[in-house]
């Protein structure tokens, strides 16, 4: 079954009222009350449609990675960036893929997967619960909207985890049916068989319980899946993992060049719980999905690079002396709650969209953060440089809460969107400030402060109430861009040379008074 959310040129039904459809040349907003139930008839038509795919949930899935469910299906005329919950009405089965936020384009659809729990059975029919956070793309915006789908699940239990039937003779099998377990008959493999594992047309698992596979040469696994739960992979020099059209999956497991690069590619990546460190670089690429969540990834002396599709590091620790970049081809990046630390490298951050409230970021070299097609939301996240520059770029910046600080300039500019930043502290002891917005900018309550110059834009409103801006030798200045604007500074305290800020057009208005300085038009 299947529940879809009309929008645009459509009647939409929410909990019973009746909304008119909005011209479809305008930008509007569908929110409700959590929880908020779509009971709209199903049509492929639909902006976003749930719909399931008729699979039936039987174990942990094709290489541990979950059965297809559902599909989430954007109908509209443009590309939606969707961030959403998603969870099952039972314990027997886990959503192994919920990816939020995700970003899909026009008449394609995210896969939503699930596995058997570990250790605990059941079968019957799950009911698939998806809540829309916020949906944006062009002239729409959906929030606070319910989905939902049903599939079939026959879990015996006992399987997957610590519970899962492991070879008696090896550390690994070969997964002939996929179903992510060890079966009577499957071919095993030692250690010294899965540090040199060259077989393209193979599944292969690697399942202990804590135990190391090791060896003193280069380590190097090619097939066309690997999953790797409960072990430790360890090499005296480099690792190289290979899937080759499959998914590489880790899951409690530690990955270990000693005296080696890790370099790990394949279709896709999921990572839970798991620890890469090496003295040297690690580099993961994915033609899809890269998921490193709750992990750890750790060069002492090499680069970090990500590269997928679409990135999730969500609560994951980055650390290295050198570059570190998350670069997302066409998808979002998902960094909330992530540390990314490097000591003397730059670290850069770009896709459709990056969602990093909470997030940590610090250096000694510059920082970029760059989704000119996408939002990037930095609420309450932490961006510090030593001696370099940083500079954000999005369509839409929110980053309440942030503080952001170097010794060099920063750039924090929006192409098409409006920039928010209540309660953020933005300070730099050498350099420029620029903070430009397409649209409106939100600055309530923030403090901006250097030595040098601060630049403030926006195309159309600008609130500066209960904000401070200081700057020791430099000029304070606010560019509104249209004759229609305002300019709010209620409560503003102004301290530069001069105790001044001048702001133009001088046709805008200006409303309220500032608690120190003054305000005038250029």
């Amino acid at each position: 079954m299947s529940r879809s959310l009309w929008y645009l040129g459509v009647l939409l039904i929410i909990a019973g009222v009746v909304f008119s459809a909005v011209p479809t040349g305008s930008y509007s907003t569908i929110a409700g009350s959590r929880p908020v139930d779509i009971s709209i008839a199903d049509d492929d038509s639909a902006v976003i449609a749930l719909v399931d795919t008729g699979e039936s949930v039987t174990n942990p899935g094709q290489g541990g990675g979950g059965t297809p469910v559902a599909r989430l299906f954007n109908n509209f005329d443009s590309t939606l960036t969707v961030r959403f919950d998603v969870a099952v009405d039972t314990e027997a089965v886990t959503v192994s893929d919920p990816d939020d936020p995700v970003t899909i384009a026009p008449s394609d659809g995210h896969q939503i997967t699930a596995r058997c729990t570990p250790s605990v059975g059941g079968s019957g029919t799950a009911t698939l619960t998806l809540t829309v956070i916020e949906a944006t793309g062009d002239r729409a915006r959906v929030t606070d909207a319910v989905l939902t789908a049903q599939f079939p699940y026959d879990c015996p239990g006992g399987g997957g985890g610590g519970n899962e039937p492991r070879p008696g003779n090896g550390v690994a099998y070969i997964d002939t049916d996929g179903d992510g377990e060890y079966d009577e008959g499957e071919a095993t493999l030692t250690a010294e068989e899965v540090a040199t594992f060259d077989n393209d047309d193979a599944e292969l698992v690697v399942h202990t319980d804590g135990e190391t596979v090791s060896t003193r040469r280069e380590m190097d696994i090619t097939a066309a899946s690997v999953t790797v739960r409960g072990t430790t992979l360890s090499s005296n020099r480099g690792v190289s993992i290979a899937a080759d059209g499959g998914t590489v999956s880790f899951r409690d497991a530690t990955v270990r060049g000693n005296n080696g690069p890790v370099e790990i590619e394949g279709r896709s990546l999921t990572a839970e719980a798991t620890t890469i460190e090496t003295n040297q670089g690690i580099g993961v690429q994915t033609e899809t999905e890269l998921s490193v969540t709750d992990s750890t990834l750790r060069a002492q002396n090499g680069e970090i690079a990500l590269e997928g599709e679409r990135i999730s590091a969500r609560g994951t620790e980055f650390s290295t002396n050198e570059d570190l970049s998350l670069a997302a081809d066409g998808g979002p990046v998902d960094i909330e709650d992530a540390s990314l630390t490097s000591q003397n490298g730059e670290i850069s951050v770009s896709g459709a969209g990056v969602s990093g409230a909470g997030a940590s970021i610090t250096t000694n070299d510059a920082v970029s953060i760059d989704s000119e097609d996408g939002t990037v939301s930095l609420t309450d996240a932490t961006v510090e440089s030593q001696n370099g520059e940083i500079a954000v770029a999005a369509r839409e910046l929110d980053a309440s809460g942030a503080s952001i600080r170097t010794n060099r300039e920063i750039s924090l500019t929006t192409d098409e969107g409006p920039l928010t930043m209540r309660d953020a502290a933005v300070t730099s002891q050498n350099g420029a400030i620029e903070i430009a917005s397409a649209a409106t900018l939100d600055a309530q309550r923030a403090t901006v402060e250097t030595n040098r110059d601060i630049s403030l834009g926006s195309v159309g409103d600008m609130t500066l109430s209960s904000a401070s801006l200081r700057t020791q030798n430099g000029e304070l200045t606010a560019e509104l861009d249209l004759e229609a604007a305002t300019l709010t500074v209620d409560g503003l305290t102004i301290q530069s040379r001069g105790n001044t800020l001048t702001y133009s057009p001088a046709e805008a208005t200006v409303s309220g008074s500032p608690a120190s300085g003054q305000v005038v038009s250029d």
